[in-house]
């Protein structure tokens, strides 16, 4: 009786709380509440550290507080080399978000900044104090205009094919203190794929112990692991202190990378379970992640910000739901939680649920628009509610 008291006068007192933010501010969408979905925004958002709500596409960058969600105001803009850069919040919360005419991104942290690299591909350090170029156009016949002029002489000739392209800086990640990058500037003119470069303090120069590995793309990097895929579709687990590769996973795709590169979800094949590789003193052996029974999984997924969560879209008897589970933490390895979507809409197919401020969040479907939906996800120490999923 006592503790069905409580929860009526809680239930009252947010009720009331709603209505009072209602009579001061205008109508706002209320906060989530365990295992009930909540509309906080039209359009399609990915949640991010702060509260932040990043659009997938053209728009508005969002906040979402306990009033409800509306425009985010940003703490400090430049704009430069093509694109707008707003910054966020403040700390280790802050965001920051790179607006061009390829679309909005959300910017990798390093050090105090953010690692930005513009259409010229050039590296840049993005902070309050301003943008500081890390890796430029370089000078004398290494430049990049050197290296360019030779390019068009050979194409014109008919030496070099005419689909050849310079890569100067891709797939910036951050371990440790340095930087790694990819470019084919240190190649042969014409010569497949590109080399893995480092920034230090001391310089730019390409890793030499990396030339025969095929390296087609940095996918995340840890002080402890760097993850990176080749020409023959393997995912390479790199020591960055040694350079040994330390896991070659053939034929495996990357579905979402945790917190700093520690945590990674792979689907090894079609119609098999993904299985979860989580990164301590050494690389672990991939495990699989347990999944309800009939459950298929369809790959968007995502890491809360602290790694503590995963949430992916999987499908069962025809239903497209979300499937949340603990990695880190109490409870995890444990199966985790489907949640069927909010009633009367669609899930998107192709937008990963995500992760802020305990909340999961997903975009949908209803009618002719797309939304972006809330719920909670509770303290990882009780079910979210399976509501007849069974």
């Amino acid at each position: 009786m006592n503790g069905r008291r409580i929860t009526a006068l809680l239930l009252t007192a947010f009720l009331v709380a709603e209505l009072m933010i209602r009579l001061q501010t205008g109508p706002v969408l209320p906060a989530a509440s365990p295992d009930v979905w909540k509309e906080v925004a039209q359009g399609s958002y990915r949640a991010t550290t702060g509260s932040y709500l990043v659009p997938l596409g053209a728009g508005s960058v969002l906040q979402r507080t306990a009033a409800g969600t509306g425009p985010a105001h940003p703490t400090y803009r430049m704009g430069f080399s093509g694109a707008n850069i707003a910054l966020y919040g403040e700390g280790a919360s802050s965001v920051a978000v790179a607006t061009s005419t390829q679309g909005q991104r959300i910017l990798p942290r390093y050090g105090s900044g953010f690692l930005f690299v513009d259409a010229r591909q050039n590296l840049w350090l993005v902070s309050r104090q301003g943008a500081q170029l890390l890796v430029g156009g370089g000078v004398g016949s290494e430049s990049r205009g050197a290296v360019q002029a030779q390019i068009e002489a050979q194409q014109a000739s008919g030496t070099l094919a005419k689909d050849w392209q310079l890569i100067w800086v891709v797939d910036p990640v951050a371990v440790g203190q340095s930087i790694w990058y990819l470019s084919n500037r240190s190649l042969p003119l014409g010569a497949p794929g590109a080399s893995v470069w480092q920034l230090t303090t001391q310089g730019s120069q390409p890793l030499a112990n990396f030339a025969e590995l095929g390296i087609t793309g940095l996918v995340g990097a840890s002080p402890r692991a760097v993850l990176a895929e080749n020409r023959q579709g393997q995912l390479l687990v790199i020591d960055p202190s040694t350079y040994a590769v330390r896991a070659t996973l053939p034929g495996t795709d990357a579905l979402a990378v945790g917190a700093g590169g520690e945590a990674l979800l792979l689907s090894a094949a079609p119609g098999a379970p993904p299985k979860l590789l989580l990164f301590g003193g050494a690389a672990s052996t991939p495990k699989d992640l347990p999944l309800p029974s009939g459950a298929q999984v369809l790959g968007p997924a995502s890491f809360s910000g602290n790694g503590q969560w995963l949430a992916m879209l999987v499908q069962r008897d025809g239903r497209t739901l979300v499937y949340v589970v603990r990695t880190k933490g109490l409870g995890a390895g444990q199966q985790g939680d489907l949640l069927a979507p909010p009633e009367g809409v669609q899930v998107a197919p192709w937008a990963a649920p995500s992760f802020a401020s305990g909340r999961v969040y997903l975009v949908v479907r209803s009618g002719n628009q797309t939304e972006t939906w809330e719920r909670s996800i509770g303290d990882g120490q009780a079910a979210l509610g399976l509501g007849g999923l069974g």
